[in-house]
């Protein structure tokens, strides 16, 4: 079996190379590409390469290589004959687009020109590249740029707010001019566009712009009076300075409490005055004393005697009041993420709701104040 498997296999090798076979070589530019023959898998080479004895045929080839795009491409192989192709692998390029203002300023991609501007969707190479743009009017602009392959950016330049903008060369940067923005018919007043964004960034509205005063989040803790004995405390957090959480303890008059504040801050700089309203829910504890009397019989033959015992027995009791909250407060920042403040806060309830609650209370300590003062320190991050 083994001489039969060995002379077919020798019968078909004559027949192969009595057709003639043929070779072609293939050069990259640039070089060290991977090679593949679709149909022929086992077949992997890298470029420049010299296939001999191929068969006459078309041969589908694979080329391809890190930073460029791939290439397929149909070769020949004739008999006798050795063909030489070369080819070119394109670079994976990104899109440029550069807008200046005013326009027809000329263009240089790493010291070529490449026209005037505007430019819209120019090919380049990615990888670092240096842009230069330079007008006979005004000072030339050159900057470093990393482009990704495949993705679009843009380079924009307002030469009459040349000051505003930096003209050093940065590498893998890809600076963006806030309020800036071009369009490839007409020239837009980006100096009033640029000063309206400024107008609008001064203004501590939303939460991103309150975060840059009073932080994102903050924890605070506090210390006031509020006509109990001994010092009430508070600490907790906030968000944005703007929905608060309390935690309130006295120790001594043991009370303690939880409540919710919203607050509309204000950022001056360094200084930032605050109101809000909200709700604090004090929880206390009270002494009840009550009386409890026993009866004892004995009896000794007909005679019965009744003997009646008091014993005065107290217990601890809870009881809660809910109470609205009006605050106006001042914050200091010495440092970014440090404050001081100090804080006013207007108190009231429902009467006729917690009325029995207040007698109880009142009867067992102080009188509860409308009015309290607190002082505090709060980080903020």
């Amino acid at each position: 079996m083994k001489v039969l498997s060995t002379f077919l296999f020798l019968v078909l090798s004559i027949h192969v190379f009595s057709q003639g076979t043929g070779s072609f070589v293939i050069h990259t530019e640039p070089s060290g590409a991977d090679i593949k023959i679709k149909g022929l898998p086992d077949i992997k080479k890298q470029s420049p390469y010299s296939f001999t004895d191929y068969l006459p045929n078309k041969y589908l080839v694979q080329i391809s290589k890190n930073g460029c795009e791939p290439l397929d491409t149909l070769i020949s192989c004739e008999i006798g004959q050795t063909k030489v192709y070369d080819l070119k692998l394109n670079k994976i390029q990104g899109l440029l687009n550069v807008y200046t203002l005013p326009q027809g300023a000329d263009v240089y991609i790493d010291d070529v020109l490449v026209g005037q501007s505007p430019i819209d969707s120019l090919k380049v190479e990615a990888g670092a590249r240096s842009v230069k743009i330079q007008h006979a009017d005004y000072k030339s602009y050159q900057q470093v740029y990393h482009v990704i392959a495949g993705n679009s950016f843009d380079v924009m330049h307002d030469f009459t707010m040349a000051e505003q903008v930096s003209t050093t060369n940065l590498a893998y940067s890809q600076p963006s001019y806030s309020g800036m923005k071009m369009y490839h018919d007409e020239e837009v007043n980006l100096t009033s566009t640029s000063s309206s964004s400024s107008e609008k960034d001064t203004t501590k509205t939303s939460g991103s712009d309150l975060a840059d005063g009073f932080g994102t989040v903050g924890f605070f803790w506090m210390t006031g009076k509020i006509g109990l004995e001994g010092r009430t405390t508070r600490f907790g957090m906030d968000v944005y300075h703007i929905l608060r959480l309390n935690i309130e303890q006295n120790k001594e008059a043991d009370l303690s409490g939880f409540g919710l504040s919203f607050i509309l801050p204000i950022d001056l700089g360094g200084v930032g005055i605050y109101g809000g309203i909200g709700f604090m829910m004090r929880s206390y504890s009270y002494d009840v004393t009550y009386q409890e009397t026993s009866n004892y019989s004995s009896s000794y033959g007909y005679d019965e005697n009744y003997t009646t015992t008091s014993q005065s027995n107290s217990e601890r009791e809870k009881a809660s009041i809910t109470m609205a909250t009006l605050t106006l407060g001042l914050s200091i920042r010495p440092c970014k993420h440090f404050q001081l403040f100090g804080e006013i806060e207007l108190a009231t309830y429902d009467e006729d709701e917690e009325e029995e609650n207040i007698e109880v209370y009142e009867s067992n300590g102080p009188k509860i104040s409308n009015a309290s003062a607190w002082a505090g320190v709060r980080i903020a991050f």
